[in-house]
């Protein structure tokens, strides 16, 4: 089994500290500056958190990392934005988005995979989530049945894997449908994301259609 490192970028801020000042990372204050003094930064208050992540991209680029993944949080900015800005950042590594299955069509989640495979020369994955706790899934607008979590990832990957590596795909499922699906014009022929699960998803699944993480993660400098 082959091992790879992936570096962890926040999504929602990093909370600790940049300086002895006790300044968060990546965010500016209207009312005190960044650095020490005697540093100084031309952007001044432009500087921002997208800004920071775009540092730790390059940092764990020239630090030779398998990649970087980009953690789905609800209450931060959303992974896939944040993985087309870190892929435009990079050059050579995989970058990684987390998402649940419940965000929508896998039509159209696939689709968005195979436009980031075409600006980034095929460096795009997906980590695939499973969100256990009903509560929050519910906060989220995802009322399917717990049992039927990871059946829903299941089909997820089914279909979006078919729709990018076939024409005239027909799928009929308990949460998806396609009548003549996949993609033609600029959008064929691309590669299909590698797809990564969670160590909480059903081991069977994760068997036939990806990669089983154990979250081997170093988090953001």
């Amino acid at each position: 089994m082959t091992i790879q490192f992936f570096w962890q970028v926040p999504t929602a801020g990093d909370g600790r500290y940049a300086d002895a000042k006790q300044r968060i990372r990546g965010e500016r204050s209207d009312h005190k500056p960044y650095f020490q003094p005697g540093v100084t930064d031309p952007r001044g208050r432009r500087f921002n958190y997208f800004d920071h992540l775009h540092q730790i991209a390059k940092a764990v680029e020239l630090a030779k990392f398998d990649g970087l993944q980009v953690r789905n949080d609800p209450e931060g900015d959303e992974s896939w934005i944040v993985a087309g800005y870190l892929s435009r950042a990079t050059r050579d590594i995989t970058v990684l988005a987390e998402f649940d299955a419940s965000r929508g069509s896998a039509v159209y989640a696939a689709k968005n995979a195979v436009s980031y495979q075409r600006f980034t020369g095929g460096r795009f994955a997906w980590q695939i989530g499973v969100e256990r706790n009903e509560q929050r899934r519910k906060q989220q607008g995802d009322f399917v049945a717990q049992q039927d979590l990871d059946a829903r990832v299941e089909e997820f990957v089914t279909v979006a894997r078919n729709v990018i590596t076939s024409t005239g795909y027909d799928f009929e499922g308990r949460f998806f449908q396609v009548l003549q699906g996949g993609f033609q014009g600029p959008l064929s022929g691309q590669k299909v994301p590698p797809v990564y699960l969670t160590g909480n998803t059903d081991e069977p699944m994760a068997s036939r259609h990806a990669w089983l993480m154990c979250m081997c993660w170093k988090r953001s400098l």
